[in-house]
């Protein structure tokens, strides 16, 4: 640029260098003045972002927090309607009794008192002294008294915990008043300003939010920061009231100081059936202090990095032309190893394919050889060749998996897939292996398992490897493999399988060398056993794949214990559903078969699974009958021939294991039909109970539409479950510790889902007028007397309580059956009324419409 400058024919020295240098100087304050700008735009920008989110978190909390309120309000008028409904025409007096059972469910009443057209008090469930008060000058009782077509009023906080107390701020109240349907005087509900203040208070902790809520006039019924008192009037100088209502019923704006408090960002809205406004407010201080933390230590700290940056960026120039020259020395090396890696697995891979054909025509044959007469010895030699195939072409496959790795063409599948049923699957396949060796085969797994989404063939190619590994290499005892599970909280179920044997063990210092290609132990064990030493390698590249682990332990002479895991998905009702309509299309096309409907006997003593079973069956030529016990469906079994009987094990009068031997001794015209086991105890020890009685499936409770269609899809095509004729021994693990959750709506969502709103709704009355029956009934029982009825109804309340998401109830139930079942409960009062508390606090959770989760 200097070259036609004296200056450009200069020898290098300090005439040269100096301007060089003022350039440099110069390029680096322009650079920092670039930066220091920029930085402050940022800062600003950031400080805008910032006041703009946490306008909009306080929308957002408005829209819940009012929401919630409405709710809340919502339930004091059900409330104060359901008490005047049963008070009758005149109007004298309230049900003490039945009014302490309703507000049990709505902690936000403290109690109701009675108003007659004197004004004055006729009936109180506060306190007796409340008798006879004069409310006649309260607020809400001119309200209400003045002419005009509001029923409902709502008066300014009392200061009191009753009428007739001493006043006490700490326990007021606002009154809640609804004009009774005689016009002859008010029914007032006592609202706990504690409970909102408690219920709002979270919000100040979590996000450093203000709950507000007020009358129409400026009055404040509650302050969940509780700077201003109930009752005190906010009204002047508030932008809420002067501003915008009621013309307004909604705003976010920046709101100034106002009765000691200071400014702050506030989003407000109106109840969209009563007189109130919730307010949602953040102190602008917190917002400024909390910024300027987050952003001091980054405004400081950006113009120091992009110093050391622009310092390390001449180093950095000059490693980066040695690395430069040293990565294409050693690409050039990697290309010439990888060309020769490709070519050995093509090799393998085509070898394998070529090797495969004829291996089929030969196990074919061998196989066709073997249903001949043969002698022994012609016999034994043919099973030889047969069996060495099978090994060859385990070995083939193997190999084929491997070169897919090393290809990258290995892909994996999503599909909904019950994991304990893929284990059941496993052990039925490898339990004759087990059995011609003399191994016990024993499976665990929790009773409870949900429905994920994965590669079904992929897990069981790893599950039959480590089974087919532990019964190759245990000579004698037994090889046995668990499953377990647990739900991380974010909609994800991890699978974690265990398999232990009492074989040959490996010595711990060759332990490290398993998952390797190729290899075994030692030169012996090929020798002895076979094997292409793939298998474990392929296993835990499949897991890697699916982001899980696998892991060896082992002691010589003593065993080895393989544990593997993965993570997946847990099936959406969306995918569960895609599982129904395949079963659904076979069930109809078995149905189709038969020409005329599927004649199906549903033996239950309990209405609501009746209900729940014929709407899962609803859309299918499907004729339900019924029968309440055992006695019953012995009897309909005598006259009636059907396709399928569904069988509660659980019953009064007759259980399903006596009725199954019943019907099976018999000559009746159900003597061979296929009965399915249909109830909430899946253990297998339940299982083998109904395989000797008779039954030739299991359905668990809570039920899933697919597994029934399946289990009829089954019985019609005469196959027998698994679950109820493996060879292989099999064991529960005690289930893992449920969830504390009141009600678990996504249980509920699926059955709404699989049954259609409209029956959900039908079936969840029936359920709840029984299971609140069932409760009472509890109640009157003896728990030495009557230890079976216990038995039986906690077992009841267990598996319903479970279909429609009550988890607690249900998991109260379940240790309570399992307590009477070992003798007479201790503390059963308290057990029932642990049962009560958790039904109570579970059915206000319940969508009122099922619409709204089904679809």
């Amino acid at each position: 640029m200097l070259k036609d400058g004296p200056a450009a024919q200069a020898p290098p020295g300090d005439g040269s260098v100096a301007p060089a240098r003022r350039m440099a100087v110069w390029s680096l304050g322009l650079i920092a003045a670039i930066v220091i700008l920029l930085q402050a735009y940022l800062v600003y920008e950031s400080y805008r972002s910032n006041l703009a989110e946490h306008e909009q978190l306080t929308a957002t909390l408005a829209n819940v927090v009012t929401e919630q309120t409405q709710r809340s309000l919502q339930s004091v008028l059900l409330v104060l309607e359901a008490t005047d409904s049963e008070m009758g025409f005149a109007k004298l007096n309230i049900n003490h009794q039945s009014s302490r059972l309703r507000l049990r469910s709505v902690p936000e009443v403290r109690g109701i008192y009675l108003v007659g057209a004197d004004g004055r008090v006729r009936d109180s469930t506060l306190s007796g002294a409340d008798l006879g008060f004069d409310v006649s000058q309260h607020d809400y009782v001119r309200q209400l008294s003045a002419q005009g077509h509001a029923n409902v009023a709502i008066g300014a906080p009392i200061l009191r915990r009753s009428l007739s107390a001493p006043e006490a701020p700490a326990h007021a109240f606002v009154p809640f008043a609804l004009r009774l349907a005689n016009d002859n005087g008010l029914l007032v509900a006592a609202v706990n300003v504690s409970f909102f203040d408690l219920q709002f208070r979270p919000l100040l902790d979590s996000n450093a939010a203000g709950v507000v809520i007020t009358r129409f006039d400026g009055t404040v019924l509650a302050d969940a920061t509780r700077s201003w008192a109930p009752g005190t009037i906010v009204k002047t100088g508030n932008p809420i009231f002067e501003d915008y209502l009621p013309g307004i019923e909604s705003r976010t704006f920046a709101g100034p100081p106002i009765l000691g408090k200071s400014a702050q960002v506030v989003s407000f809205r109106v109840t969209r059936d009563f007189p109130v406004v919730v307010s949602v407010a953040i102190d602008r201080k917190s917002i400024w202090g909390a910024w300027i933390a987050a952003t001091l230590p980054t405004f400081f700290a950006t113009p120091v990095a992009i110093g050391l940056v622009l310092v390390a960026l001449a180093q950095l120039a000059y490693q980066l032309r040695v690395v430069a020259r040293q990565e294409h020395s050693l690409r050039i090396s990697r290309d010439a190893a990888e060309a020769a890696n490709r070519a050995k697995s093509q090799f393998l891979a085509v070898m394998s394919h070529e090797i495969r054909t004829p291996m089929n025509a030969v196990l074919g044959l061998a196989g066709s050889l073997m249903e001949e007469r043969l002698t022994a010895d012609q016999h034994a030699s043919v099973k030889a060749i047969h069996e060495a195939g099978d090994a060859l072409l385990v070995i083939l496959n193997d190999i084929l998996d491997y070169t897919r790795f090393e290809w990258g063409r290995f892909e994996l599948e999503s599909a909904a897939f019950d994991p304990k049923a893929l284990v059941e699957q496993c052990v039925a396949i490898i339990g004759g292996r087990a059995a011609a060796k003399n191994v016990a085969l024993e499976m665990m797994a929790d009773e409870e398992m949900p429905l994920v989404m994965g590669d079904q063939g992929r897990l069981k190619q790893v599950i039959l490897n480590v089974l087919s590994n532990a019964i190759k290499f245990t000579v004698a005892g037994k090889v046995c493999i668990s499953l377990h599970h647990s739900r991380p909280e974010n909609g994800e179920v991890h699978l974690e399988w265990t398999v232990r044997d009492t074989g040959i063990g490996i010595p711990e210092d060759r332990i490290g060398s398993l998952f390797g290609e190729f290899v075994q132990v030692d030169a012996s064990i090929n020798r002895r056993f076979g094997g292409s030493g793939l298998g474990l390698a392929i296993c835990k590249r499949i897991l890697n794949r699916m982001g899980g682990t696998i892991g060896v332990s082992s002691k010589l002479g003593r065993g080895t214990t393989v544990s593997f895991s993965v993570t997946l998905p847990e099936a959406n009702a969306g995918a569960a559903q895609q599982k129904a309509e395949d079963s659904s299309e076979a069930l109809a096309a078995q149905i189709r078969r038969l020409g005329r409907p599927l004649r199906l006997l549903v033996v239950d003593d309990n209405a609501t699974n009746h209900v729940v079973a014929a709407n899962m069956l609803r859309g299918f030529a499907v004729e339900v009958s019924r029968a309440n016990d055992g006695t019953e469906a012995v009897a309909l079994a005598a006259e009636t021939a059907f396709d399928v009987i569904l069988m509660d094990m659980r019953m009064p009068q007759m259980d399903g294991i006596a009725a199954t031997r019943a019907i099976r001794s018999g000559d009746g015209p159900n003597a061979g039909t296929r009965i399915i086991a249909f109830t909430a105890n899946a253990f297998p020890e339940d299982a083998a109970q109904c395989r000797e009685a008779g039954m030739e499936d299991l359905v668990a409770k809570p039920v899933r539409k697919p597994l029934l269609l399946a289990a009829l899809v089954r019985a019609l095509e005469g196959r027998r479950e698994a679950g109820l004729s493996k060879p292989a021994e099999l064991k529960a693990a005690a289930a893992p510790p449920l969830a504390e959750a009141d009600f678990d709506v996504s249980v509920y969502a699926m059955l709404a889902q699989e049954i259609g709103p409209e029956a959900m709704a039908e079936s969840m009355e029936i359920f709840v007028s029984e299971m609140d029956a069932r409760l009472q009934r509890m109640l009157t029982l003896d728990p030495e007397a009557d230890r079976e009825a216990v038995t039986r109804e906690a077992h009841t309340v267990k598996g319903d309580a479970r279909s429609f998401g009550f988890i607690r109830l249900s998991g109260l139930a379940a240790a309570l059956e399992k307590e009477a079942k070992a003798g007479a409960p201790v503390a059963y009062g308290t057990s029932v009324e642990g049962l009560i508390q958790a039904w109570e606090a579970g059915k206000p959770l319940v969508p009122a419409d099922p619409a709204q989760v089904a679809a």
